[in-house]
């Protein structure tokens, strides 16, 4: 009875979460994981005045998170997450619970990418699509990028 006002996901779906994530195969994720985070950092590479922070995919430790954090010279995060956002692209804007390197970074605040398995990329990846069109093109035509 007490398990009845336990708080969060009641573990028959937790079970049914690990099964899902098991038949699939975590190395399979992992593997797929590190090629996506790879192409978005590739893609933002190709912006000049964007700036990634944190460890590049092909230098990163096993275990790198598909997590891309970076900034855009001129446009607050939290205006690119907006902007993104009415273009279908979520991110995150903010301080990530990193207040302290962000002061040490020198920065006020980071945009954050969070990628998972089931993200495409390559001629089926309509999100970065957007992100790349709406911060070379149409949202940023005032050449704040310069691109």
């Amino acid at each position: 009875m007490p398990d009845k006002f336990e708080a969060g996901t009641p573990s028959i779906a937790f079970g049914a979460a690990v099964d899902y994530l098991s038949e699939i195969g975590m190395d399979k994720i992992y593997a797929y994981e590190t090629e996506l985070t790879k192409y978005l950092v590739k893609q933002l590479q190709q912006i000049p005045s964007i700036r990634i922070y944190g460890p590049q995919p092909e230098n990163a430790a096993v275990g790198k998170v598909a997590i891309v954090m970076f900034t855009v010279e001129g446009i607050p995060a939290k205006d690119l997450s907006s902007r993104l956002d009415q273009a279908g692209v979520a991110i995150n804007a903010g301080l990530h619970a990193t207040q302290a390197l962000h002061q040490y970074l020198g920065v006020e605040s980071t945009a954050r990418a969070s990628l998972y398995f089931y993200r495409k990329f390559g001629s089926k990846a309509p999100p970065f699509d957007k992100l790349r069109e709406h911060l070379v093109g149409r949202l940023f035509i005032d050449n704040v990028l310069k691109v």
